[in-house]
């Protein structure tokens, strides 16, 4: 997954269930956790993305 598509999908997801929660007054004690645990993953993939990952281009041995 693209990391710019997995900000945006939790981004939009959170901003919905944060948005629903708040007008319905809900108590919904799972939603903390829902959204740290993927603030966790999204944290994990930029990690991953930003210091891990080698995006250098590719050369072909002269052999």
């Amino acid at each position: 997954m693209n990391f710019a598509i997995h900000v945006g999908l939790f981004s939009a997801t959170n901003s919905g269930l944060w948005f629903v929660h708040n007008l319905q007054k809900a108590d919904w004690p799972w939603a903390i956790s829902v959204t740290g645990g993927w603030a966790l993953v999204v944290l994990a993939h930029a990690i991953y993305h930003f210091a891990i990952a080698d995006y250098s281009p590719l050369t072909k041995d002269s052999g």
